[in-house]
């Protein structure tokens, strides 16, 4: 009887040295993976404001609208950062723009990001504003001169 009570208590003492050893652990681990996961979403959502809000917005609320599946012409280097649109970064001075250049022949590109704060970019080319008119090319939005223009 006393060696029966002698191994109860035995093995109560292991169980309470596995438990103070492995459940802080446990919950470390778990709190290292929920930190990461948190770290990374505050990460993602900074990523997302960098540039223009506003442009970003504009970006993404179309992206969630009509998913773009193509190439963005621009100078605008945020695009080259913004999560889930950085895919899409194609760079280029629009400016120098001409109709024969390679980027209206390639037909992996299907959008103009015009950004009249850019040195290269004081211009939006007239062959570009004609197809607009035209109804060729399609401006999507237009915040504050920052013009983004499908061309397929």
């Amino acid at each position: 009887m006393h060696l029966l009570k002698s191994n109860r208590n035995i093995i109560v003492k292991a169980t309470k040295v596995i438990l103070i050893i492995f459940l802080p652990l446990v919950i470390l681990l778990f709190n290292k993976n929920l930190d990461l996961e948190r770290l990374i979403k505050i990460h993602v959502e900074k990523e997302k404001r960098l540039g223009l809000k506003e442009v970003n917005q504009q970006l993404y609320l179309y992206n969630a609208k009509t998913p773009i599946d193509k190439f963005i012409i621009t100078d605008y280097q945020y695009l080259r950062i913004l999560p889930d649109l950085r895919k899409y970064f194609r760079y280029g001075e629009i400016q120098s723009l001409e109709p024969s250049s390679l980027i209206f022949n390639d037909e992996s590109n299907g959008y103009l990001l015009w950004t009249p704060s850019d040195n290269n970019s004081k211009v939006v080319p007239n062959f570009v504003e004609t197809r607009i008119e035209s109804g060729q090319y399609k401006e999507v939005f237009n915040y504050k001169g920052y013009r983004f223009i499908k061309i397929r």
